[in-house]
């Protein structure tokens, strides 16, 4: 094959392709757009219920179902997580609470911030205290304390992990067990 038949070849099968192309990107950007809307549309719906703590589970899905029209890296993903934490938490659903705020720390962890990450699991460790689950309360409890010790943590940041942990009874009392 020469190379002039080799670029009209390469040509040909751009200028066939092209179009296909196009139309694959304009139906994904379509489909992101779509998903932001639908997301946002949930969470406007969340937010008409907030004067209503008496449907604060329903607050809660409506930030879940949230999440399946946000990428993993929007920020709003993991606002919704923390939301539908405190709602659950809110609506007495501890286990709900404790499962959200965990998936929200692993959310935050994934995308670097381990401050947000360490704080998420004190909560969900908290929750856990007040399910009267001492065996997850001991694993969140050890992962916060676990994140104090990153480098990726100012001194006072540490310290005010351990803080949390230590002046607050039945987290530091989990450790000793």
């Amino acid at each position: 094959m020469t190379r002039n038949q080799f670029i009209s070849i390469t040509s040909l099968v751009t200028i066939v392709l092209l179009p296909a192309t196009v139309m694959a990107q304009a139906e994904k950007s379509s489909a992101n757009h779509n998903g932001t809307e639908q997301a946002a549309s949930l969470r406007a719906q969340a937010i008409a219920l907030y004067d209503h703590p008496d449907r604060a589970a329903d607050i809660a899905r409506l930030h879940l179902q949230e999440l399946q029209y946000r990428t993993a890296s929007d920020p709003e993903a993991v606002q919704a997580l923390f939301l539908a934490a405190f709602f659950f938490k809110t609506a007495g659903r501890l286990g709900d609470a404790g499962r959200v705020y965990e998936q929200a720390a692993e959310r935050v962890l994934s995308l670097g911030d381990v401050m947000a990450g360490a704080q998420a699991y004190l909560d969900a460790a908290a929750v856990a205290e007040q399910a009267g689950n001492i065996k997850s309360t001991r694993r969140l409890t050890k992962k916060a304390l676990l994140l104090a010790e990153s480098p990726h943590l100012r001194a006072e940041q540490q310290q005010w992990i351990r803080n949390q942990i230590y002046s607050t009874p039945a987290l530091a009392a989990s450790l000793k067990d």
